[in-house]
């Protein structure tokens, strides 16, 4: 009889148990619901169409247009830039792929952050290095070998880049420089001479070359700029960094699968060539090297990206070979 003092009239007692058994039956709802649909933390995939993280652009103009794709399993929110000097805006989306018509540029370095943002609010990242020089522009930069081995002999390496004024002052000297923080240290002049001793093949074409021998024994990667004056003034127009890894020399039986590696993919390149061509050919042979965790492109991968006429099959070991 004392029980029933605590027990709610009869009239209540039914809607009370309907409510505690919905509240019972939404709850096992939800659990089932966020098994079967977890929350999305995915990353959306970002990629650039015109341009690469890992190489320089170097421009006369005072803006630069860059595209792209994000893509995700949900919906794309918004892509948006940032440049350092805290300038911002947004991306025109269509589908996957995004624009940028008009990002303004400072004289000199500029790097630029694109960001992706998703619908559950995950975000993807990469970033663009632009050179902005109104008097001189840099193009086609390469090296004859981007890597060279620690603690090793001093290895000879030709650079050679295009340099051109757009000014009415014609250029003077031309040199490359070794970076170090702020610090610029010149190690050769760079000449259009036509001379195979300095690097060079015809006179006059605008694309000035050098020849450095290059030793390290830091694993620190070796970062290089070409350094331009005009005529008649002291100030340096630099183009964007060139990069010489360091790398450990590998073994007798790493380099046996080096040489391996080296004709299995000059094989498929010529295989890939009588169906695809040369172009699409180097294409391909560039993502398959990139998915191969255990070699890394040296030296002709700049040269593929930028003509698409030859494939790299020179490679070198990164220590997992």
């Amino acid at each position: 009889m004392q029980f029933n003092r605590f027990l709610p009239p009869k009239k209540f007692l039914l809607p009370i148990i309907l409510g505690s058994t919905l509240v019972v039956l939404l709850l096992a709802g939800f659990f089932v619901w966020t098994k079967l649909n977890p929350p999305d933390k995915k990353n959306p995939e970002l990629y650039l169409l015109n341009l690469s993280p890992d190489q320089w652009i170097s421009t006369n103009k005072d803006n630069v247009a860059v595209s792209g794709v994000a893509s995700d399993e949900g919906k794309i929110k918004e892509v948006i830039w940032k440049t350092k000097d805290g300038k911002t805006g947004s991306a025109e989306i269509s589908g996957t792929q995004w624009t940028i018509k008009n990002i303004p540029l400072v004289k000199g370095d500029n790097q630029i952050t694109i960001i992706a943002t998703d619908s559950a609010g995950n975000t993807s990242s990469t970033a663009v290095n632009v050179v902005y020089n109104a008097n001189v522009v840099f193009s086609d930069q390469t090296l004859s070998q981007d890597f060279i081995y620690k603690s090793d002999s001093k290895t000879t390496i030709t650079v050679r880049s295009g340099v051109e004024t757009t000014s009415g002052t014609a250029l003077g000297e031309v040199s490359l420089y070794k970076i170090s923080g702020d610090k610029k240290e010149k190690l050769t002049q760079l000449v259009d001479s036509g001379s195979v001793s300095d690097g060079d093949d015809i006179p006059g074409d605008t694309i000035y070359s050098g020849i450095h021998y290059f030793s390290s024994t830091s694993s620190e990667p070796i970062l290089l700029r070409v350094g331009a004056r005009l005529e008649k003034t002291d100030e340096v127009f630099y183009s964007g960094i060139l990069k010489i890894q360091v790398i450990n020399k590998p073994t007798f039986d790493q380099a046996a699968n080096i040489f391996k590696l080296n004709k299995e993919f000059s094989d498929r390149f010529n295989s890939l060539k009588k169906s695809a061509g040369d172009k699409s050919a180097a294409k391909k042979i560039v993502e398959e090297l990139g998915k191969r965790d255990e070699i890394a492109v040296a030296g002709d991968r700049k040269a593929v990206g930028r003509t698409g006429t030859r494939a790299s099959t020179s490679i070198y070991c990164n220590g997992d070979i």
